[in-house]
């Protein structure tokens, strides 16, 4: 468990990512790397940990609670497919939030409330730009809140008929 600092003392930062090697097209080598899709799910509340979380089932998967990111002033999470919220989240970051991937998902009637200073949100990855999927539609909703509100690349918002930007300052 991450905790520390105070509302007046920083409380550090938390850099996730959850990628993968690009790998050459199959030739007369056999790479025993793993490279099924990466999935960074979000919770409100952390599902119970699986019986075997070595299984081939949850390979490329890291699941991650609000209560977890919430300890930390600056938090970073990059998935190299996508970032799924799977249930009612609401993750209130002191300084920076930045989700870098090329599929936001939110589960089907999820609400999903994000709020910092600076917010940023889509893909950086420069030489897969094309990875980002096409969005598919959904009854989720989606309200992001700060200071500052970028928008990165080419990105897929997926799982929402509702999304609301909302900054005191810009939206670039």
């Amino acid at each position: 468990r991450a905790s520390g600092g105070s509302a007046a003392s920083p409380r550090g930062s938390l850099t996730v990512q959850l990628d993968r090697p690009d790998i050459p097209s199959a030739d007369s080598v056999t790479y025993p790397y793993p490279t099924g899709a990466r999935s960074m799910e979000l919770y409100g509340t952390l599902p119970a940990f699986p019986d075997d979380p070595l299984a081939a089932a949850y390979n490329g998967q890291a699941v991650l609670s609000a209560a977890q990111l919430a300890n930390f002033d600056q938090v970073s999470l990059k998935s190299r497919d996508q970032i799924v919220f799977k249930d009612d989240l609401s993750l209130s970051v002191r300084g920076r939030l930045l989700l870098d991937t090329p599929a936001i998902v939110l589960a089907d009637g999820s609400t999903v409330s994000l709020d910092a200073q600076y917010v940023g949100l889509g893909y950086l990855d420069p030489l897969h730009q094309d990875a980002a999927p096409a969005p598919s539609a959904g009854q989720g909703q989606l309200a992001v809140h700060a200071g500052l509100i970028d928008l990165m690349g080419r990105f897929a918002l997926s799982g929402a008929d509702q999304a609301e930007l909302s900054s005191d300052g810009d939206i670039r």
